[in-house]
């Protein structure tokens, strides 16, 4: 197993005070876990995620609180999904925002989640402890390719919801653009179709340059946007797709909230931001 570099600026040593009250009762009363036991259960499955993929937001734990719990479209969402619509959640991870919808009620048999690295639906089972009730579709896909190059094909014009957490920030301006257009090939294309997206972002939009996800394999250069600029990219994806969307977008600083403890590095200045966007078919 690869050795998670504790000395790192993404690394959270504390995992007892990151976890937020709703995500430790989530734990609790979906998966089961024993309150005395959420901690080495994180701790353990950390060490398994970084093994398959030695992502900074792995070591930082991003994974833990569900960032839907902060989306303002979270209801909606949540009332969609309950009253049989359909969600697919891109870059899932070990889909910690679909078992939110899960753990609030919402059926299981009308999510679908895709991941480039399949290991992860795996590991999301064992964390969540729901293998044998989860009766959603997890798809191994690339979702940088063309919908139509891929099992997401199946998705095509099928979907009400694409909800798009951590995904495209990691790529620069124009490749945020380009993958939004591909994936909203999943939509319905009808009004009322959602694509919802929360990631990093910062005040000022900048080019961010840092060493490649899978370390020691180079660099690249992301994109941190602010709410306008989102706006603003929306109407390119709109001009490309000959749609019309209402966008509704807002930069939420997680210092104000608790959910950010910034140590004055250059890391922590620049992902105390949670970039969200509401984009709804007109």
């Amino acid at each position: 197993m690869t050795d998670i570099p504790q000395d790192a600026p993404w690394y959270t040593s504390d995992i007892d005070s990151i976890i937020q009250p709703q995500s430790r009762r989530m734990l609790q009363e979906y998966a089961g876990i024993a309150s005395d036991r959420i901690v080495e259960h994180i701790k353990v499955h950390r060490e398994i995620a970084w093994s398959i993929s030695p992502y900074p937001s792995v070591g930082a734990l991003t994974w833990v609180n569900p960032y839907m719990l902060l989306h303002e479209a979270h209801k909606t969402i949540l009332r969609r999904v309950k009253a049989g619509g359909t969600i697919v959640d891109c870059g899932c991870m070990i889909s910690p925002d679909l078992r939110l919808l899960a753990w609030e009620g919402a059926p299981t048999n009308r999510m679908f989640a895709f991941d480039i690295e399949p290991t992860f639906f795996d590991l999301g089972f064992d964390f969540y402890n729901d293998r044998d009730k989860w009766q959603g579709h997890f798809i191994d896909a690339d979702g940088t390719k063309p919908i139509d190059e891929t099992p997401l094909k199946d998705l095509k014009h099928a979907v009400d919801i694409v909800w798009c957490p951590k995904f495209l920030h990691l790529f620069d301006r124009q490749g945020q653009i380009d993958n939004a257009t591909r994936l909203i090939e999943m939509l319905k294309p009808q009004p009322g179709s959602i694509f919802a997206g929360s990631q990093n972002g910062l005040p000022e939009t900048q080019d961010v340059t840092y060493a490649n996800s899978r370390m020691g394999t180079g660099y690249r250069t992301i994109w941190m946007a602010n709410a306008k600029a989102v706006e603003e990219m929306w109407n390119e994806v709109a001009r490309k797709t000959n749609t019309t969307w209402d966008v509704q977008a807002r930069l939420l600083d997680l210092r104000t909230i608790g959910m950010h403890e910034d140590d004055g590095s250059e890391y922590k200045r620049k992902t105390g931001y949670n970039l969200q966007w509401t984009a709804v078919w007109q």
